[in-house]
């Protein structure tokens, strides 16, 4: 199919702001992050409603979420949860989950050793509770088995450990399924914020600025081309403007918005189609 050209794009993206895009409510899932399979290894992302289907975009590494602030602590969070659509994976198949480096904090410029908080981790009962390292060495956590309709879907539960200061906190974690198929996930962060949505968005920009964007972020759908099938994803979270969390792959600046400056971006990769 010949290339999109720019001025079809403009006619596009107003077809698109009319037709395409589907009430958030209409979809389940949207607060959760996806999870499937992409080149034969766990992959996740994003929910995004197309239609009257829920398609899941799986090329997003920067997640968000916040510590309960009604919670008797605000210390704690099992929100979003880790979910796939039905028949991604075979039933019974143990998928778990590894916290892959310490607990760092966000000083507004750099991400810094804690003053001493920890994350602790619990998927069950009091016999699943992982507690990350303080010298960066790997903690593997427990697993939980597909559904018999193919389908995972748990919250693991967050708490972060005293003194449990104000403030961004992040941390590295992978998915890993028992037996190795398919391959462990590549490294994903999490982004906590504790009473600081702002600064929680500085450290979104940080990460995706480094080595967990990418060298292709416009290639939303994760088949190796940033096209017109890309374009239609990104042309509706454009006219949304607001990018709600877990996550937002569209938002290439971490700006925490789908603005002009993220337009410059899919420009860019758009006119080069093949991702490097």
């Amino acid at each position: 199919m010949r290339r999109m050209n720019w001025d079809r794009a403009v006619v596009v993206m107003a077809a698109s702001f009319a037709g395409v895009l589907a009430p958030v409510s209409s979809a389940q899932h949207l607060e959760d992050i996806a999870v499937g399979v992409r080149d034969g290894r766990l992959a996740l992302g994003v929910f995004f409603v197309q239609g009257e289907s829920t398609v899941p975009l799986l090329t997003e590494r920067v997640f968000r979420a916040s510590f309960d602030p009604l919670s008797p602590t605000s210390n704690f969070t099992d929100e979003p949860g880790f979910e796939s659509l039905e028949g991604t994976f075979a039933p019974g198949l143990p998928i778990g989950y590894t916290l892959q480096s310490s607990l760092r904090r966000w000083n507004g410029s750099a991400f810094v050793p804690t003053g001493g908080e920890r994350l602790q981790t619990r998927l069950g009962g009091i016999d699943t509770v992982r507690v990350s390292s303080l010298d960066g060495t790997p903690v593997v956590g427990t697993s939980r088995l597909v559904t018999p309709f193919g389908e995972f879907h748990q919250h693991l539960g967050f708490t972060l450990l005293d003194p449990a200061s104000t403030g961004v906190y992040v941390i590295e974690m992978r998915l890993w399924a028992s037996g190795g198929s398919p391959i462990e996930s590549e490294s994903f962060w999490m982004v906590f914020d504790k009473d600081d949505p702002e600064g929680a968005q500085g450290a979104v920009a940080a990460l995706k600025a480094g080595e967990a964007v990418g060298a292709c972020a416009a290639d939303l759908n994760g088949d190796g081309l940033v096209d017109d099938a890309d374009f239609t994803f990104f042309v509706v979270a454009y006219d949304a403007l607001v990018c709600p969390p877990p996550g937002c792959p569209y938002d290439f600046d971490g700006s925490g918005t789908v603005d002009d400056a993220d337009f410059s971006v899919f420009a860019v990769q758009y006119d080069r189609l093949l991702c490097p």
